[in-house]
């Protein structure tokens, strides 16, 4: 991944490897927000474990994070994509969200009252939402793929938390992120 030899991955240097993992694995996704709210979110997560380092590289100490918060974004972007009713439709609607109750609840969710919910998320109001605010809604409600390979405590233990936000991930500098502290280990230099 590290093209360059810098010890550090700049996001070109990430959206392509991770594009040729998703190509070789006959994956045809072109989501480079994803990509990019995963680099966003482990470099702020690295910042606030007290790691210091370069505002534009994930450096070797932030690279674990990395790798998980590509792994929750993208099983976030399947849940966000199987809601719309068109393949490839960046936005949900009320009526999209409200169907998918359904999927929401294997993913954890039960919503009392889903168009306040929606509405929450409709930064904008527009009564679509973009993938960016869906993903700042399930991080806060720690979502977990019914799909997961993993025992529920280890995923526990390793998570990203809800305190990592994508859509303020560079703006909210004072929410905290217990995963992050232990997911980095600071090293000498």
């Amino acid at each position: 991944i590290d093209l360059n030899k810098s010890n550090k991955l700049s996001l070109g240097e990430v959206s392509a490897a991770m594009e040729k993992v998703l190509e070789e694995a006959g994956q045809e996704l072109k989501v480079p927000e994803v990509i990019k709210m995963a680099f966003d979110v482990a470099k702020v997560a690295a910042q606030k474990a007290g790691v210091k380092g370069s505002e534009d590289y994930v450096e070797k100490r932030e690279f674990r994070l990395l790798l998980q918060y590509t792994r929750q974004y993208f099983e976030l972007y399947q849940l966000f994509s199987g809601m719309t009713d068109q393949a490839g439709d960046k936005y949900v609607g009320l009526d999209e969200f409200t169907k998918a109750q359904p999927l929401l609840k294997d993913w954890g969710v039960t919503l009392d009252n889903p168009e306040e919910t929606f509405k929450s998320m409709d930064a904008d109001g527009s009564g679509k939402i973009r993938f960016e605010d869906f993903a700042k809604w399930a991080m806060n409600q720690n979502l977990d793929s019914p799909d997961d390979d993993e025992p529920e405590e280890a995923a526990a233990a390793t998570e990203p938390t809800a305190a990592t936000e994508p859509a303020a991930a560079t703006d909210n500098a004072a929410a905290t992120d217990p995963a992050a502290e232990s997911a980095v280990e600071p090293t000498a230099e």
